[in-house]
Order: C-alpha cells, then structure tokens, then sequence
C-alpha cells in the first residue's frame, strides 16, 4: 500500500479500486489479489531498496523455463511481500492456448482460494474461492 501511495495518481487509485469492486470477490481477497498484481507488474532486482521484489524478465526463456522461474520467484516473493495469502501449493501448467499458467492454492483469511497467474503477461488470469 505504500507504494501505491507514494506512485498512483488519484484516478488510478480510484480506476483499481473500481475494477477490483466488479469481481465480486470479498474484501480480504480482492486486497491480496491486488497487492499480488503490484508485486508482478514489477521487475526484480530494479529497486536497491527491495531487490527481490517482483518478477525477472523471461526474456528469451523456453515454456518450461518460464514455468520454473516463475513459480520459483513467486514462492520466494509471496510469503515475503504478501503474508495474508498462506502458500500451500504452486504448480505450474498450460492453459488451453498453450500458455504458461502459474497456479497458487492458498488461504486468504481462512478461505480457500486458487489464484492463477500468467507469467508471461504478469496478470493474474482468474481467482476462484472454493
């Protein structure tokens, strides 16, 4: 949040949190779904301040490598930058387009939820509460 402070202008703040109201999600997730969007648009090892936030570029990287980094970094960054998500697993797999897809299955204030996350495109693809 305090970055968000520090860098968005008031219409973007207002523009995020007009998005996040759409998705119909509790108020506890959609806070951690947007901090986790914050920590993957940004890129790793920029900042002097936090080196390890945020995602390295994948350049040239095959699926596979991707795939491996990605859930790498996420399972180093998460815990770190984002404690109200408790980690219990992240695989990784193709979406039906032949994407790479980062899966988190966690906890967010006691529920159960599964976050999907493109690597590639550093979005979160879709978040369901089971």
């Amino acid at each position: 949040m305090f970055l968000e402070r520090k860098f968005m202008s008031p219409s973007e703040r207002s523009a995020v949190t007009e998005a996040a109201a759409r998705t119909g999600l509790p108020a506890a997730v959609q806070a951690v779904v947007h901090n986790l969007e914050r920590v993957l648009s940004a890129e790793r090892g920029v900042g002097h301040v936090m080196p390890d936030y945020g995602l390295s570029r994948s350049g040239h990287w095959s699926i596979e490598g991707v795939l491996t980094h990605a859930a790498a970094q996420l399972g180093e960054t998460l815990p770190r930058y984002e404690p109200r998500l408790a980690i219990d697993e992240i695989e990784t797999d193709l979406d039906d387009d032949g994407r790479p897809l980062v899966v988190v299955i966690g906890r967010i204030a006691g529920a159960r939820t599964t976050i999907a996350i493109d690597p590639l495109r550093r979005c979160v693809r879709f978040v369901q509460l089971s």
